[in-house]
């Protein structure tokens, strides 16, 4: 059966969604095609992609407070967008589509399925009211995102938090949790490596999330101080500088994206697994329902995970119902130094618990199993 995925990203881009895509479709791609309906054509795409370019880019002020003036420019495209999506499926006949609440096509592409009787699933991973934040059409997206909600086959969450809460909102429906998952137990323990902290983070640095990496360099020098002969770092696998660093700090250490074999290869040279999220009010839709990937990556990996964000978030309630962090819920240096202390003194029970809650909760196989089963 071929099965259409309807996305505004490449299942080969850097990020959470594609990483779950992929990785769901791993065993799968000879029936699943990707139609991405974006703005900006993307740098690696994959065979079985097509692209449609919903609107002009607007170049940098696509990344900058700016962009609601971008985004005043969709309507004018939005008509013939739209009807491509359509003629895009109308080409393939798929038996399913698939698309997700990022960028708006999932619009066509569930008015079609309805159409053609043909089954449609809808996933969610952030919430719309973030997501369409300042969009000219947010109000018309949250009522098609209801419709949707309402009209699907089937509706993937990647946290029962927005499952219950798109049920309160829009209206009671079943839902499955998928996500991204472990391919082997997490086993062991790492070795404590003496006189070390070198802080370790493995994802996109986004502007939200800024003020915590400064707050944590800070803490990082508090710990430096009363250690003068540890080892400290800061790395940074998929972020970059920011330019109101301390100088004095130990420095971020950005490193670029890379497959997951070489976060692999990183955690050898690390001893506590940085989480953030903003603590700001503006985001807290995003962190109160958004379950990282690479949370999941770090409950595999043997070493103890630092949580610092809000405690309202998904993914901190996850992991203090299975006491399986050590957390800061605040930008004060002062209190995430006393967590890099937490971080030794209860490092061996919350990683064994991180490390069961991978096991029990977050292998890929049963994950891909739970969302083919429902494709099919």
């Amino acid at each position: 059966m071929k099965v259409v995925f309807v996305q505004p990203f490449s299942q080969a881009a850097p990020g959470g969604s594609s990483r779950i895509f992929s990785r769901l479709i791993e065993c799968h791609r000879d029936s699943v095609e990707t139609l991405i309906l974006g703005v900006e054509s993307p740098a690696e795409s994959l065979p079985c992609e097509t692209f449609i370019q919903e609107r002009r880019t607007w170049g940098r002020l696509e990344k900058s407070r700016l962009r609601c003036l971008a985004d005043s420019t969709w309507p004018l495209t939005w008509a013939r967008r739209s009807s491509e999506v359509q003629d895009f499926l109308n080409s393939k006949q798929p038996g399913h589509v698939h698309s997700i609440a990022h960028g708006v096509g999932f619009w066509p592409s569930f008015r079609w399925a309805r159409r053609n009787e043909t089954p449609y699933s809808f996933t969610i991973h952030d919430d719309v009211r973030h997501l369409f934040q300042g969009h000219i059409w947010r109000n018309s997206i949250e009522k098609w995102v209801q419709e949707v909600w309402n009209g699907a086959t089937n509706r993937f969450v990647i946290s029962p938090e927005i499952g219950e809460e798109y049920n309160r909102r829009y209206g009671q429906r079943d839902w499955t949790m998928v996500t991204d998952g472990l391919d082997q137990a997490p086993v062991a323990l790492r070795p404590v490596v003496s006189k070390r902290l070198n802080l370790y983070f493995a994802g996109g640095l986004n502007v939200p999330y800024e003020p915590n990496f400064l707050a944590a360099q800070q803490a990082l020098k508090l710990f430096q101080g009363e250690h003068p002969d540890w080892e400290v770092r800061f790395i940074v696998r998929g972020g970059r500088r920011l330019e109101c660093e301390d100088p004095s700090a130990p420095p971020m250490e950005a490193r670029p994206f890379a497959p997951q074999s070489e976060v692999v290869k990183d955690l050898e040279e690390v001893d506590l697994l940085y989480l953030p999220l903003s603590i700001d009010p503006r985001y807290a839709n995003f962190a109160k329902f958004s379950l990282s990937t690479k949370m999941i990556t770090y409950l595999g990996s043997g070493l103890p995970v630092f949580y610092h964000g809000p405690r309202e978030s998904a993914a901190y309630q996850l992991l203090k119902k299975h006491d399986a962090c050590v957390s800061c819920f605040s930008n004060d240096p002062q209190d995430i130094y006393k967590a890099f202390q937490a971080a030794y003194s209860q490092r061996e029970r919350v990683t064994n618990n991180a490390l069961s809650l991978g096991r029990k909760s977050f292998m890929i196989d049963g994950i891909r199993d739970r969302f083919w089963s429902r494709i099919n």
